[in-house]
């Protein structure tokens, strides 16, 4: 329990003590204590932390003063989907202000976010690209682009084979005779060697990083 303030009502008649606390706390004998050391009814009035923060005051990750200590006049209950319905890390030191729980401002654009979102596909579904079949790995809501990722084949081989339209069509039916669907690549590339790691394993980050055309970036279609 920690006593934040004290004040008098105006007739001096009661004496309001605000406090914090993790969980519920029976005062009824400290309020009994109060009442016989200053002669006055005493209330006890816990308070949450948002309400500490809108009292202290103090600036928000933006910079400005906070919005609960200059103008909201109530504290809107605030959930963490608000965060995921406009794609925003769940980092904490991201999405909490000052007083350790949510933003209050997560709660300004969600109606937004939410009506923009309706109509675009989740991540994780498929959808078709000029490139072939797609997994969709990011949203651009307002936008409304999709970041899709078509699976690729980087190919090496061995000395004496040389890349050809039957060799390519071998492939590809070896891929759809032991690959799931969604697996199955739509393009092939091949290459001298591959990147490996300092321990001797194929290095699909540089892959990823020199090839820019394995992810697309395409607009909803209505």
């Amino acid at each position: 329990m920690k006593i934040l303030d004290a004040s008098f009502t105006f007739d001096r008649d009661k004496l309001i003590f605000r406090f914090l606390s993790d969980g519920r706390v029976d005062f009824r004998d400290l309020a009994k204590e109060l009442a016989r050391i200053y002669h006055v009814r005493i209330e006890l009035r816990q308070i949450g932390v948002r309400d500490k923060a809108k009292e202290v005051g103090g600036l928000g990750p933006c910079g400005r003063k906070l919005c609960c200590a200059s103008y909201l006049k109530d504290l809107d209950t605030v959930t963490i989907n608000m965060a995921k319905n406009q794609n925003i890390s769940l980092n904490p030191s991201k999405i909490n202000g000052v007083c350790g729980r949510l933003m209050c401002c997560l709660k300004y654009e969600d109606d937004c976010y939410k009506t923009c979102r309706m109509k675009m596909k989740k991540i994780g579904e498929k959808i078709d690209t000029p490139h072939g079949e797609g997994t969709i790995k990011g949203l651009d809501i307002l936008r409304q682009k999709y970041k899709v990722e078509v699976p690729k084949a980087y190919i090496v081989l061995k000395r004496g084979y040389h890349a050809n339209n039957d060799l390519i069509e071998s492939i590809k039916q070896i891929c759809q005779d032991n690959l799931a669907a969604y697996a199955i690549p739509k393009e092939f590339e091949f290459m001298k060697s591959l990147p490996k790691t300092i321990v001797g394993k194929v290095d699909f980050k540089i892959l990823q990083k020199d090839d820019e055309s394995d992810n697309y970036e395409i607009n909803e279609v209505d």
